[in-house]
């Protein structure tokens, strides 16, 4: 109640501090109304709905696996439940690292490459997971766990930040708005997903493991596909400094200028 509540405090803050923004930079302030017209979904490319897949399988198999994650501790590698609690939290600490690598995506760019490696991290956990036989030392399995933290990490900072690339400033909020909606979709059919592999008794561990590493292999067969759509459409996304949609409209008004 605490955390919500201190949540509540900070929104309203927020909200106080960027009203004030918009008066000392003399931003015109207009209503807006919403109107169901579905051709704005339309008008976004290829590109755009192969990174709504990512949030689809990504986040939605993430938050799906970690919530069963504690059973597989307990069940398949004998970890006491008070440890089991705490070391699946270990992803979530480690997601702190997600401003690190913003900053060396922002610095390098190279964007759809991160998104495979988020991939192959999250493929690296399941299998290590996988592998290890039952009795491995409860030490030995903080090591798929700081992998996913560093899955989580990449995803936070390669996934959603590269909307604003995939969209105009005028639809950037009904872009966020389909991400995030479509992420929540996975969150809530992969849990359900999950729970009926894992069984009532949790006794198909394996089978669990080996179905969310099918989930995050194919998203690492989507991460490929986007990259030579990408190409085909001259490598912006993937480039060193990839640019948004009205810089490149910029662009191409200024050069067709000079050109006649």
């Amino acid at each position: 109640m605490l955390t919500c509540a201190f949540s509540v405090m900070t929104c309203v803050i927020s909200v106080i501090l960027d009203s004030r923004a918009d008066k000392l930079m003399n931003v015109e302030i207009k209503s807006h109304k919403f109107i169901w017209n579905f051709k704005i979904f339309l008008s976004y490319d290829k590109l755009f709905y192969i990174i709504v897949c990512h949030c689809f399988l990504l986040y939605g198999a993430f938050l799906a696996f970690e919530s069963y994650l504690y059973s597989i501790l307990f069940n398949k590698f004998g970890v006491d439940k008070t440890t089991a609690g705490s070391m699946v939290s270990i992803p979530y600490w480690l997601s702190v690292s997600a401003p690190l690598f913003n900053i060396f995506a922002g610095r390098f760019g190279r964007r759809l490459f991160g998104l495979a490696a988020t991939c192959i991290m999250a493929i690296i956990s399941a299998t290590i997971l996988l592998v290890f036989p039952s009795s491995m030392s409860t030490l030995s399995l903080y090591i798929p766990l700081i992998s996913f933290g560093i899955f989580l990490g990449f995803m936070a900072a390669y996934l959603f930040p590269t909307f604003p690339f995939l969209s105009p400033p005028s639809r950037l909020r009904t872009c966020f708005g389909i991400g995030y909606a479509v992420k929540n979709m996975g969150v809530s059919g992969f849990g359900y997903l999950g729970g009926f592999v894992l069984g009532d008794d949790s006794d198909n561990c394996n089978a669990f493991i080996l179905f969310f590493m099918g989930i995050f292999f194919i998203a690492f067969l989507i991460s490929i596909y986007a990259y030579v759509v990408d190409r085909q459409a001259g490598g912006n996304i993937n480039s060193i400094t990839p640019k948004r949609e009205f810089e490149i409209a910029k662009e191409e008004e200024r050069i067709s200028i000079s050109e006649s």
